[in-house]
């Protein structure tokens, strides 16, 4: 039989550190809740484990924050509205939410300037969305000038791609597909993600930690 107690500081230490490499909105009491249900269906293995004496800790330790990453992992792009297997830094929809507001960086200079007024590294803003603007700013900067025109027109002027198909001559849905080469572009030129897990505007339902415990009842009941 699977003792609870001695698994339960393991899941709340797990689900604290894990959670807190993510945005606010993925909660801690959340990916606890999740945990619980990993280890009950886990709890032949974790009972196998945990005959070995207190050599079972890290191990289990390390089982579970990657539980909780991909538990984390999956919670953020539900929020965000993107597949968790994008290989991109920046989903789509992050990078429409941010392109108008990089290509008006005078609203946000000031936060990081030089000389010019022109942004520079991300590392050196000072939060986390003016780093993301800024990274946005330079990574515009390299596209060809189709890319960066079309994307110009789309956000920053809000243009239909009717307009801008009549404006370079071209039909509404060429220019759909070209703004979205365009984006395809920009996603490739801010990189992508990390091998590992990596800790973009929606929130999604939190179920509370009771509700967890529910479920975790009725699969033991079944």
């Amino acid at each position: 039989m699977l003792d609870y107690d001695q698994i339960m500081p393991i899941v709340k230490s797990v689900a604290t550190s894990v959670s807190s490499k993510f945005p606010p909105y993925v909660r801690a009491d959340d990916t606890e809740g999740a945990l619980l249900l990993w280890t009950y269906q886990n709890k032949s293995t974790l009972e196998g484990m945990m005959e070995d004496g207190d050599a079972y800790i890290p191990k289990i330790t390390s089982m579970m924050r990657k539980a909780a990453f991909s538990h984390c992992a999956a919670e953020k792009a539900a929020s965000e509205g993107y597949d968790p297997s994008d290989i991109y830094r920046y989903s789509a929809p992050k990078i429409k939410s941010l392109i108008a507001d990089a290509m008006d960086y005078e609203n946000w200079q000031s936060f990081n300037s030089f000389g010019d007024g022109q942004p520079k590294a991300a590392t050196q803003t000072y939060n986390e969305r003016t780093t993301e603007l800024v990274d946005i700013k330079n990574a515009m900067s390299k596209l060809n000038e189709d890319s960066y025109n079309i994307l110009v027109y789309q956000f920053k002027y809000e243009l239909t791609s009717e307009e801008i198909g009549t404006l370079l001559s071209i039909t509404a849905e060429a220019a759909r597909k070209r703004s979205q080469r365009a984006l395809k572009a920009l996603q490739k030129e801010l990189g992508y993600k990390e091998p590992q897990p990596a800790p973009q505007a929606g929130r999604r339902p939190v179920r509370s930690n009771a509700s967890w415990r529910a479920d975790l009842s009725t699969s033991y009941e079944g």
